[in-house]
């Protein structure tokens, strides 16, 4: 498969092409510094551009099967960047018929649900919006884009990233939470949105992710 990387050269981004690449997928990476991608490979395309410019977005996606997008911003206006990045990404998808895309959100985006603990309910989850929530309400801006669009589109929620190395476990939960799914590897969640890329369960539903 034929995939465009969007947040390449960050920590997820970089598991999501070194496990892409072994997977024997055709990968292009934007990215605005190419030289933080030191991964050669004859099925990597590595291009210079910013998911803020719509046309080197729309270069990246041409001719590709599906997008995965694993974006983060310290520009300090979360919603104004999760926006404009959301709508350049949907447009040139719309352009060049690529319909599939991945993108990862945050697990407390997801509304209440039974799988949730108390303690999680009452105090873990406040606490989170309470310090991340301009983080949260960029994503959940992106999210509702994604809804509104005609695309193919996956919501993929991991909670607390961590650096461990990878399980190759973890637990998934459509529409919903995972109980007690409090972290993550990113190296486990690049690859459950590398398996999740032409599942069609996953078709238009956000999906909850915890090791």
């Amino acid at each position: 498969m034929r995939i465009a990387i969007f947040g390449g050269t960050g920590g997820s981004g970089r598991h999501l092409i070194e496990q892409g690449l072994r997977r024997g997928h055709a990968l292009t990476a934007l990215a605005r510094n190419p030289a933080r991608l030191d991964v050669g490979h004859n099925r990597l395309r590595v291009m210079l551009g910013d998911v803020l410019d719509a046309a080197s977005v729309a270069a990246a996606i041409d001719g590709c099967d599906a997008v995965i997008a694993s974006l983060a911003t310290t520009s300090g206006d979360d919603e104004q960047f999760y926006a404009a990045a959301t709508d350049n990404l949907a447009k040139a998808m719309e352009a060049t018929g690529t319909r599939r895309v991945i993108f990862v959100s945050a697990g407390p985006l997801a509304p209440h649900h039974a799988n949730d603990t108390l303690p999680y309910r009452l105090l873990i989850k406040p606490l989170l919006w309470r310090f991340l929530g301009r983080h949260y309400r960029g994503l959940a801006l992106m999210e509702q884009r994604l809804r509104d669009s005609d695309l193919d589109w996956t919501l993929l929620r991991p909670p607390q990233l961590t650096d461990k190395p990878a399980t190759g476990r973890y637990r998934m939960t459509f529409d919903g939470t995972v109980r007690r799914g409090y972290r993550l590897s990113r190296a486990d969640l690049a690859a459950a949105a590398l398996d999740l890329v032409d599942d069609p369960r996953a078709s238009r539903v956000a999906v909850a992710i915890a090791n």
